[in-house]
């Protein structure tokens, strides 16, 4: 087999995400039209076995590529289909307290603390090979555009966790799956104004992300 040389397409229009908050939809979201992007055309997929299954944006789509909370089983008829779940997401306490800030101004100290969100895509097929190339795929596309994906959801690190064994989905007996398991690292930074007592409120800011 011939390496694959095709371009890997970053997620959005190839602007950086600027979110007030990076949480974990976001991140779901972004892979979710991160591979998309990357199987919607024959030439960008490895795997001849995988050409024919292109996605395209409609309900004729050859495989269906959704967040796990947006899947409908009818909908999946004999098609392979990747899903994207959040899974736990873990507050990384790496100081005293775990928070840290220093003082923007005499009155607005800015708060900071680490985030370790985990994400499964479920690469279902028809058969147990179907399942192998499809999951093969989707890895090359995740473990290879780390460095993309990296810097355009703001991220400190983004990697491949685990990959799984194809199992038969006990739901439907005819399909297999494999799960590939991402992980994200990301800083979550806001500042405090705090008002006059009397006023009983407090004006929270999230920090933009550069």
């Amino acid at each position: 087999m011939q390496p694959n040389t095709s371009e890997l397409h970053a997620p959005g229009t190839g602007n950086v995400y600027s979110p007030l908050a990076i949480t974990p939809l976001l991140i779901g979201s972004a892979l979710c039209d991160y591979l998309r992007k990357n199987l919607s055309s024959p030439e960008s997929i490895e795997f001849e076995e995988l050409k024919n299954y292109t996605w395209t944006d409609g309900p004729d789509t050859n495989i269906l590529i959704e967040m796990w909370t947006h899947f409908k089983p009818g909908t999946a008829m004999h098609r392979p289909a990747i899903l994207i779940q959040r899974l736990e997401m873990s507050n990384m306490r790496l100081l005293f307290g775990g928070e840290r800030y220093q003082f923007v101004s005499k009155t607005e100290p800015l708060y900071s603390t680490f985030w370790e969100s985990k994400h499964a895509i479920h690469c279902i097929g028809t058969t147990g090979a179907e399942a192998e190339l499809l999951t093969s795929e989707v890895y090359r596309l995740l473990h290879q555009g780390a460095p993309i994906l990296r810097p355009q959801l703001c991220l400190l690190r983004f990697m491949v966790e685990r990959v799984s064994e194809v199992k038969i989905v006990n739901e439907w007996k005819q399909n297999f799956v494999s799960t590939i398991t991402t992980v994200s690292f990301f800083e979550d930074s806001w500042s405090i104004q705090e008002l006059p007592i009397y006023l009983n409120q407090l004006v929270i800011k999230t920090k933009d992300k550069e």
